[in-house]
């Protein structure tokens, strides 16, 4: 027995020498394949970015663990676990679900060394809680950004030891879900803090958070808050009494009011006169209640140097009422920073195909091919979605139709147009208002039906009746018409064509303006070319170049400064 004992030791020591040998030749094998070859550094990026994709394969957030992701990828190879181990970045961000347990948290806490730590639970519970509050407790000076979301009561736990790590937080968002199973009780406020170097804040459908007026962070550039219901007077008047203190430094301002309805004295809750905000760049501005728009509208004062306001009405905020509201807000408050040239009028991109939504973008930007400008690109979107059984702002009967301010003074807001693109079939009313403006050049839009809001308003110029009666002054400075045929097999293209041709020589025959077209093109037309007859009866309106579809005549060479150069993806 004992020298078959001693027969299995030495078999023993001899297989795991081999099995040694095996793993130093594997390593030898892998160190050549091609990724292996990659600098650590690179791979260690790799690693990282390997982390970002939270959301892949359609899978909910709450199912991708991403500590599965780093585990996963330091038992590839002994050099891909040498390179996670020796990148503290890739372990400086830690991931926390109801299933994390304590012990990766550890591991994760010492491999990322001293880098500043940032926390993310999502959808936890109570079990997922304390995994985050473990966190917060060991590490509170390394803490640089926290994001919860989860329900209220985990969120009120956490509160406390959240503040323990204020003096390092540079990044905060807290949302609580949106569905929320049971009311709040909208008198039970929780008491926020301030945050000495925040840089990013984002409260998100926690209504009874209330920003004392000790929040004062010094270098806050981003914020964001969203209340599901009305807030109480006490949690409002706080949220713009802090938007108040920090608005000198704010660049990213996102306001958003879901609640469909508010108390009457919503807005007499806090101090109305403006915010001047001198570094603000974006502001989203989001409600479905009605009146909120106008008001934050006229509170928010941008500088001349603005990048881009955006503003959503929908639902009971998408009245025409409620639109002339915004749109009088908007005269009030840019006026006299900001004269828009472009005007593009679509269906929003994330609206339904059977919706009624509207977005109108206006916005500056070089417009001439010879022009070129570094200056900051001001841009305004107004985005209204009325309600499934509402019909479009424009549309309505009523005082103001328009998706626009009608031009009632020599200070209106869009009385410097130069160039519009419509998207959608707007009625005459739109066309009537847009005839007056004196900078208008150049002129899109998809021509949808055979007696369009363009063709009516030309037919009244030409018959001098309504609006235009008594007036010889229409669209003086138009010289660019492109009307796009988007509906397919249409018959009544050339017949369109012949009488907007006429129209438009008539009513420049009476006009004092004296117009005449340099370019006029038809896109997508079912017709394949024109007959003799109506190319006549184009050629006598213009003065430059007749496109229908890709045929094109030539009626005069246009001078310098003609044409207007229109990037490709403000045409589509």
């Amino acid at each position: 027995m004992s020298s078959a004992s001693k027969l299995q030791q030495d078999l023993d020591c001899e297989i795991a020498r081999l099995e040694q040998a095996l793993i130093v030749l594997k390593r030898r094998r892998n160190a050549l394949s091609p990724v292996s070859q990659l600098p650590s550094e690179l791979l260690s990026k790799i690693f990282y970015l390997s982390l970002r994709f939270i959301q892949a394969d359609r899978r909910s957030r709450t199912k991708i663990l991403p500590e599965d992701t780093r585990l996963s990828i330091s038992h590839v190879a002994h050099h891909w676990r040498t390179v996670a181990l020796e990148s503290p970045e890739l372990w400086s961000e830690i991931h926390v679900r109801d299933t994390t347990k304590v012990e990766y948290l550890a591991l994760a806490r010492n491999n990322s060394k001293m880098q500043p730590l940032y926390v993310e639970g999502y959808n936890i519970n109570l079990t997922g809680a304390a995994g985050v509050r473990y966190v917060l407790q060991t590490e509170p000076h390394r803490i640089n950004g926290v994001t919860l979301h989860a329900p209220i009561e985990v969120m009120r736990s956490l509160l406390p030891y959240l503040k323990r790590c204020c003096e390092a937080i540079e990044f905060l968002y807290l949302e609580l879900p949106r569905r929320v199973q049971t009311p709040l009780d909208s008198t039970d406020h929780d008491i926020f803090f301030n945050i000495p170097k925040l840089r990013n804040l984002g409260i998100c459908y926690w209504d009874t958070l209330l920003i004392p007026t000790s929040f004062q962070p010094s270098s806050l550039v981003k914020l964001e808050l969203y209340f599901t219901r009305s807030p109480s007077a006490q949690v409002t008047r706080s949220a713009f009494a802090a938007l108040r203190a920090i608005a000198s430094t704010l660049k990213n301002l996102f306001l958003s009011f879901l609640s469909r309805s508010s108390s009457p004295d919503f807005w007499n809750n806090f101090d109305r006169s403006p915010i001047d905000m001198p570094s603000l760049e974006v502001a989203f501005l989001v409600a479905r209640t009605p009146g909120v728009l106008p008001e934050l509208v006229s509170l928010i004062r941008p500088p001349s140097s603005f990048s881009e306001v955006y503003i959503a009405g929908e639902g009971s905020a998408a009245t025409p009422d409620e639109y002339h509201a915004i749109v009088s807000a908007l005269q009030r408050t840019y006026s006299s920073i900001y004269s828009p040239n472009f005007l593009r009028v679509r269906r929003p991109v994330q609206a339904a195909a059977d919706s009624n939504a509207i977005e109108v973008i206006a916005d500056l930007k070089p417009t001439h091919k010879n022009i070129q400008t570094n200056s900051t690109t001001n841009s305004i979107r107004t985005v209204i979605i009325p309600s499934s059984n509402s019909s479009l702002p424009i549309s309505s009967p009523g005082s103001h139709p328009l998706p626009i301010p009608f031009p009632n003074s020599s200070d209106w807001l869009f009385g410097s147009q130069r160039v519009i693109v419509l998207e959608v079939d707007l009625p005459v009313a739109f066309w009537r208002a847009f005839s007056r403006i004196p900078t208008l050049s150049t002129i899109y839009y998809c021509a949808k039906r055979a007696e369009d809001g363009f063709l009516q308003a030309l037919e009244e110029i030409v018959a001098n009746e309504g609006p235009f009666k008594g007036d010889e002054t229409y669209f003086p400075s138009l010289h660019t018409v492109y009307p796009i045929f988007s509906e397919e097999d249409i018959a009544w293209d050339i017949e369109y064509a012949r009488s907007l041709a006429i129209l438009l020589g008539k009513a420049w025959a009476k006009s004092s303006a004296s117009g005449s077209l340099t370019l006029l093109q038809f896109v997508g037309c079912s017709s394949e070319s024109l007959d003799k007859e109506t190319v006549c009866i184009l050629r006598s309106v213009v003065r430059g170049v007749l496109a229908w579809n890709d045929q094109e005549w030539n009626c005069r060479e246009p001078s310098e400064g003609d044409a207007i150069d229109i990037a490709p993806e403000d045409t589509t």
